[in-house]
Order: structure tokens, then sequence, then C-alpha cells
């Protein structure tokens, strides 16, 4: 039986647990938005103010790539880049992306890009944000805010006087599709030297929330130290997450030509992101100060240092407190071997002292796992909850609603009170001692297998352990009736609370609701080393019902935010709906991928889910796409005509040309029936795509595709191709929007259009060449 705690314990156990609660609660004040600075801030300093004038001149509707407002975004960069006294250059150029998996693409692009001098001129420090838009919203954050930010920090720049190096700036073409603006400036060579050369790019994930610095390139050890004086919330362990993604952002392509830099971005409040709500009524002004300010500072310590060249090697990095930690990997290491040994020495120094059984922390250690995934189970069940409460939830592409912090807040509680519970059933019948070296023993472990898997997140787990370690070799070495005893067995929590809640906070809003089973299980590992010592506080009863009242308040609060997360004006269902014309059949419909619930939708769409992926290659979903008929009206249909037919041998070569009629589409996509036929390659432009089958997991004929982006002028493909007879092609125009006049009524107010590509037309037909 485990000993009963004294008043000295008791009071000793409380200090332990509001140690932790302010260090967590520390490591989460530098995430505060800063004020914006006004139009009278210093001119060598960032100003929201002053940005957010330039938002408000772009940001004013939705400016796709190829469109008459894009030339009009265009043509405002160009002028105000020339009005800093810089000679801004516009570079029009195809680019092409070719990829094994998925329709290759390829467009004809524009970056804008200009050069702030420097007195040196040996290296450059290269700016990126993309001044496009999707087709449904205006991009007010999503990247107009980070464009206006580059024109901000040019215009501090230059009030400040040069720097040593160059500062070139670089607002690319065409992001939205597939980076081929990037792709373009690369191809071109302008980018210049990788070891010359520092990348800052500048992203937004959400339409507000604290700068995040995500993702590094290689070579970054003489970077990251360049964000000590401004200081965003930045993680080795996100980089490491990220680059498990298949996110990619214009950073990506530099990143895999070689160069080092520094990807930020917004990642909050998700639910507008990439809507029509992504506008400047929702644009935050304290996101823009700090990303820019940001920006800025970095931008000065790069540009002001010794040139980028450098064969420095990667970093361990993290904000703490509002500073930046940085140190070699072999730190990390060192620790982690420090961690092994000394974990099993103090192991065995309290099993000698009589502190603990070794079958009891075997005990702890196979309940944690479980533990883990109760408190998973618990955030998919709540999240499964609030689905069926509000079914246009699911419509958020995101995974978070608007007002998602109630629910947030109450699902932590929900996974501190199942660790709680979870731990007072161990504290039964183990000593605390044992509960902490259980807890310890899988922070040990996972901090050194990410040293070997996942290295820059081995600092979460190896510094909490190593604070265990002593903590564990000081309580078996102190009496039993010490009131330090409650302070050792929680030594664990102190860092893990500080490392991991700033962690949990940016994590959370960027994971969305959707997956909540995921963010509480680094909740529940900053709850358990806390609890060994603290849940002795009160008596067992008192236990038992705080725990339950805790439970309960989780859940109200959790019920409370659900409840009052509604649809309104402000905050409008989001409906996953596209209008597709089959040219062939003549036959227009509405199409959906998401389940029922929402009443407008649900109306427009009212017959169950079916297959569309033959008629429309690019719509696949795994439960099919729910439909309605619809009437047939105009839209932008893709266009082909053949200028030239040659045959060499079995191969023959067909030049076609592909745009678009009755209006501007975004995009004209051509998938091939490769069931008679092998596609040997694509040109276009003179720019070569691979043949063969880039689209092997449909279960249709069409097996190789590419999108062409913005064919405002008609582009030329051409397709060398083996097989007998005519190649079937299937193509598809997609129009910026939904043709109001085919809708049954008026769109209500309180719904719009989600992310992902929804809320405009598809027109396809099939041609024979």
């Amino acid at each position: 039986m485990p000993e009963r705690p004294t008043r000295r314990q008791r009071v000793a156990a409380l200090f332990a647990a509001l140690a932790i609660a302010a260090a967590g609660v520390s490591a989460l004040l530098p995430l505060r938005l800063p004020e914006a600075a006004g139009a009278g801030a210093p001119v060598q300093e960032f100003s929201a103010a002053r940005a957010r004038a330039h938002v408000e001149r772009m940001a004013a509707q939705p400016h796709p790539t190829g469109s008459a407002a894009h030339a009009e975004v265009r043509r405002y960069l160009v002028d105000q880049l020339t009005g800093l006294g810089l000679r801004p250059q516009v570079q029009e150029r195809t680019a092409a992306r070719a990829f094994p998996s998925g329709a290759h693409l390829a467009g004809r692009v524009a970056n804008v890009s200009a050069t702030v001098p420097g007195t040196e001129g040996a290296s450059q420090v290269l700016l990126v944000a993309h001044y496009d838009s999707v087709a449904i919203g205006p991009g007010a954050t999503d990247d107009t805010m980070n464009v206006a930010a580059i024109l901000e920090i040019a215009r501090a720049l230059r009030a400040a006087g040069p720097l040593r190096q160059d500062v070139v700036l670089l607002l690319t073409d065409a992001e939205e599709p597939g980076q081929l603006g990037a792709e373009a400036y690369l191809a071109s060579g302008a980018a210049g030297d990788p070891t010359q050369t520092v990348v800052l790019n500048l992203e937004a994930r959400g339409t507000g929330g604290p700068a995040v610095m995500f993702e590094t390139g290689q070579r970054h050890g003489a970077v990251v130290p360049a964000l000590a004086a401004e200081t965003p919330f930045a993680s080795s362990t996100s980089r490491e997450i990220y680059r498990l993604l298949p996110n990619e952002t214009d950073f990506t392509l530099f990143r895999d030509r070689g160069f080092t830099g520094l990807n930020f971005a917004v990642m909050d409040d998700s639910a507008r992101y990439d809507t029509p709500l992504d506008d400047v009524a929702n644009l935050t002004d304290g996101s823009l100060q700090d990303i820019g300010a940001t920006v800025l500072s970095a931008t000065r310590a790069l540009a002001d240092g010794r040139p980028a060249s450098t064969t420095a090697g990667d970093l361990t990095y993290f904000s703490l407190f509002g500073l930046l930690v940085h140190y070699p990997p072999g730190v990390d290491l060192a620790v982690a071997g420090i961690v092994a040994l000394g974990s099993l020495a103090a192991l065995g120094y309290a099993r000698r002292r009589g502190r603990l059984r070794l079958r009891a922390v075997a005990t702890v250690a196979a309940t944690v796992p479980v533990l883990l995934a109760v408190v998973a189970a618990v955030g998919w069940a709540a999240w499964t909850a609030m689905t069926v409460a509000h079914p246009h939830y699911l419509g958020f592409g995101s995974g978070d609603p608007y007002r998602p912090g109630a629910a947030r807040v109450g699902l932590v509680v929900l996974a501190v009170a199942v660790c709680a519970a979870g731990v007072r059933l161990l504290r039964r019948r183990i000593a605390a001692a044992a509960v902490a070296a259980g807890v310890l023993g899988w922070f040990a472990t996972l901090g050194v297998l990410c040293v070997f898997l996942l290295p820059g997140a081995a600092y979460l787990f190896l510094w909490p352990a190593l604070f265990g370690t002593v903590g564990l070799a000081a309580a078996a070495r102190l009496d039993e009736a010490s009131p330090w005893r409650p302070l050792a067995t929680t030594a664990t929590a102190l860092p893990a609370a500080a490392l991991l809640t700033p962690l949990i906070a940016v994590v959370f809003p960027t994971l969305g609701l959707a997956s909540a089973a995921v963010v509480l299980v680094p909740v529940a590992l900053v709850a358990l080393p806390a609890l060994p010592a603290v849940v002795d506080l009160p008596s067992r009863r008192a236990v038992t019902a705080g725990l339950t009242g805790i439970a309960v308040v989780g859940a109200a609060v959790i019920g409370f935010g659900t409840a009052r997360d509604g649809v309104d004006r402000r905050h409008p269902a989001q409906v996953a709906l596209l209008y597709a014309l089959d040219l062939d059949a003549a036959q227009a419909s509405w199409l959906s991928p998401t389940a029922a619930g929402e009443p407008w939708s649900d109306d427009v769409v009212p017959q169950p889910a079916k297959d569309v992926e033959a008629a429309f290659p690019a719509l696949y979903a795994a439960s099919g796409y729910r439909h309605g008929p619809a009437t047939t009206v105009p839209v932008p249909a893709p266009s082909a005509r053949v200028v030239a037919d040659e045959r060499t041998g079995d191969s023959r070569r067909i030049r076609i040309r592909i745009g678009a009629d009755g209006g501007a589409a975004t995009v004209v996509s051509v998938y091939a029936d490769t069931s008679a036929h092998r596609i040997e390659h694509a040109q276009v432009d003179a720019l070569t795509l691979p043949g063969g089958e880039n689209r092997p997991q449909t279960p249709t004929v069409w097996k190789w595709g590419v999108h062409l982006i913005a064919p405002g002028e008609p582009l030329e493909l051409t397709i060398t191709v083996r097989g007998a007879g005519a190649l079937p092609l299937r193509l598809i125009a997609y129009g910026a929007d939904v043709p109001a006049q085919a809708l049954p009524g008026p769109r209500p107010e309180t719904v719009t259009w989600a992310a992902g590509g929804f809320g405009r037309s598809l027109a396809a037909r099939t041609l024979r060449v």
C-alpha cells in the first residue's frame, strides 16, 4: 500500500502543482499577439496599419492566376515597388511540374521581383510570398497579408539605409494551383547560388494567430539564430512533422533545390481559410504585425551579417519563454545517453532503497499507453458528437469551426480528468515514486527513439526525462516523510509543461478539432508526470468527487461552446458544392462529397452518393458524391483544336491547342485513356512532361493527366503516343464560380462555399484524336 502524505507533503504537492501550471502558462505568454503599430510608427519599423492599406487594395475580390483582378494586383505591385525607388521586373514564363502520382501541372505565370541592393552583395536574402488567391476567396491572409508585409518590409529597409547583402523581393504567381511561379523562378536560374541565398517564405494556414516559423531548409545552423532578436514560435519538432506531410508551399521547391531558409505562417482561425470569408474584414492586425516584424528582424540579421554561404549543419531549436534556444544535435545524443543510463541507475537505486517495486513500475508503464488511447478516444468521440449536433462542421476543410475556443478548453479538461482518474487508480496500490518512474520510462524511451528517428523532436522528451531522472534519484534518497518528495516525483512535469504546452497551443488550431484525438495525446503527456503526488492532495472521496466534477465541467464547456457556435451571417455553414456539366450527354447536375446535414445543400443534392469519376476524373471520394439535377446554363467549356498530327512508325505526335469557350477558365484539365494507348511524353511550350500512367490509383481508364493553369490564351499541348486508333481524351474546364442562375433558389446568407475547390463549375467533354 502507498504511504499516506503528511500535511507538509500536501503543501509541497500543492506548490509543485502551482509551479507546473505557472511553467505552462508562462510558456504560453509569448504567443500573445502584439499590438498593431499605427501608420505613424517610426519609418524604420514595421507597421501593420501601413501594410493593411496594401491588403485593402489588393484583396478587394478574388484574384486567381490569369484573372483580370490578378493582373490588376500585379500592376499595383509594380507601381508600389517603383514608388520605393526599386526596379521591379515581371518574369513571364511557362512552367511545368511533373508528378509520379497525380496529374502533371503546367501554365504561364508572371512573377514580380525587385532587389533592395546591399553595400556588398556577396549573398542575398530572398523574401517570398505569392500574390494569387484561390478562385472563390479574396485571399486577404493567404497570401495578400504577406505580400503586403513584404512591401512594408521593403519600405522599412529603404528608410533605414542599406544593409551589407542584397534583399530580393519575390512575389510569386500560381502558388495556389501548385507552386508554378516558384518553379518558373527556379528553372530560370534567377534564384542564384543555393549556398549564397537564404529564403524567407511567408505563408498563411489561417486568418489569425501568432507568427510561427514551422520549417527550415538544410544547413540551417547559421540561419535559425537570426530569430533571436524577434523570436516567433519556433520548434524543430514542427520541421520534423511537416516533412512527413504531403503539404507544399513555395519554400518546398527552394528546399528541394538545396536552398536553406525559414518558412513562416499564421495558423489560427482557419475556418475562413481559402473561403470567401478570407477577406479584409477578417484580417487580424496583430497577426500581420507579428509576422511582419518577425521577418523584418530576421531579414536585417541575415542581410547585415556574414554572407549566407555556410556549411553549418542542422540544429535542435525551440522558443522558450520568448527566447530562442538552439544547440547542435550532438547535445541531444549526449543527453539521450545520460538519460538512458541515468534512468536505469536511478531505478535500480530506488529499488535498492525499497522506494519502489519493479513490478509496480512495469504496471504503470503498461498503463500509460492505455490512458493515452483513452484520451485519444475521448477526443474522437467529442468531435463525433459535435458533428452530430452541428452537421455543418463536416464542411470545414481545416477541421476547425469558427469558434473552437470553448471546445478546445473542454477537451483539455477532459483529457486531464482521464489522466487524473487513471493515476488515482494506480496510486491506490502503487507508490508515487513508482508511478513517476513508469511515466519517466516513457519519456526516456521516446527521447532516445526520437534522437534517431525524429531528431528535431527529441528535446521534448529528453529534457523532461533528465529532470525526472534526477527527481527519481532524489525521491529514493529522501525520507518518506520529507516534504521534498512530492517535488521530486513530479520533476518530469516542469520541463514537460514548459516545452509541450506552447506546442499544443500551436498544433491544436493547425490540426483542428477534427484531429483532437491526436492533439490530446501531448496534453496527456503533460498531465501524467504532474499527477502522481498531486492526486494525493485531497481525501480519496474528495478526489472521486473532484474528478467527476472536472469531467462534467469539461463536457459542459464543450457542449456550451458547440451550442453557441450556430450558423448566422457572420458564421455561415460551409458547403462543398459543384456545378458539373457533361457536354457529351448535355446533362448538368449538382455534386457534393459531404454527408447530408445542411438543409439548403441537402435540397440541392437530394440523391444518394454515387461514383462520378468516370465522367469527371478529378472527382474521387471514397463515399462518392451526392447529386441532384441542375439546369443547363452556359459555363466555361473546354475547347481543343488539333493543329498537327504526325506519325513516325508506331508513334504519333499530336499537337493540340487547348483553351476555353464561354468565359475564362481557371484550369483546363486533359486526361488520356491509356487502356489501348501508351503516352510516351507530352510537351507544353517546349517543356517536357513524362508519359506512362501518373494516375495509377484511379479505377477509370483516365490514367494519365495534366492540368493547364489559366489558359487565357490557348496553350499548345503536344502528346506523343503509341497505340492503334484514335486516342480518347477527357477535357474538363473549371469556372471560377458557380452559375447562380442554375441554383434552384438564392443561396442563403447563412451559407458559403467550403475550401478545397468548391463553389465552382466543371464542364467536361470527350475528344478523340
